[in-house]
């Protein structure tokens, strides 16, 4: 799981590098990020929203191997 976050999130390191506002950002960091590091950013979160939920749908079940 590691090695796939850090192989996704590493092919767009050079587009959000170029798409970041270094002079923007040392004041308030989000406002470095224009509307296509914004997009970046957010899909790189996205697997971790997804967690939770998994986890979530896993409960009923891991929880009745535990009750055996």
């Amino acid at each position: 799981m590691v090695i796939a976050g850090a192989e996704h999130s590493n092919a767009d390191y050079e587009t959000l590098i170029a798409h970041y506002n270094i002079d923007l950002g040392v004041v308030d960091p989000p406002a470095g990020l224009d509307e296509v590091a914004k997009d970046l950013v957010g899909r790189l979160f996205m697997p971790l929203l997804a967690l939770p939920r998994f986890w979530i749908a896993q409960f009923p079940r891991l929880m009745w191997h535990h009750q055996k």
